[in-house]
């Protein structure tokens, strides 16, 4: 992180500056990931999610799954018996693990 309170990805062939939060989530595709926003706009970057996980020290991030990364503030709803986490602005939800299950509950029992 910069000292703007920035995080720098790899966007193509260029760095860009974002505002961690602005990331709405994460979701890893193989080595890259697609970073999604709150405008709407989506970022393909060629970090890995553990890097970009390194770079995101905030709390309100976590980890519902091997392949995600979330934002707490964008939660509208979490599924138990489906384990899925519905965020928003987007409708495609996203898995939950099983280990992480309690964790998740937990974030809704302190609302």
């Amino acid at each position: 992180m910069n000292q703007l309170g920035k995080i720098s990805l790899k966007v193509g062939r260029s760095l860009q500056l974002i505002n961690p939060f602005d990331i709405i989530y994460i979701k890893a595709e193989n080595i890259n990931c697609h970073v999604y926003l709150t405008n709407q706009e989506t970022l393909f970057v060629s970090n890995t999610l553990s890097e970009v996980a390194s770079m995101l020290n905030y709390p309100n991030f976590i980890k519902p799954h091997r392949s995600y990364i979330i934002n707490c503030n964008y939660i509208e709803r979490f599924v138990k018996a489906d384990l899925l986490i519905y965020l928003k602005h987007y409708k495609e939800p996203v898995p939950v693990s099983r280990n992480v299950k309690k964790e998740i509950q937990l974030l809704f029992s302190n609302n």
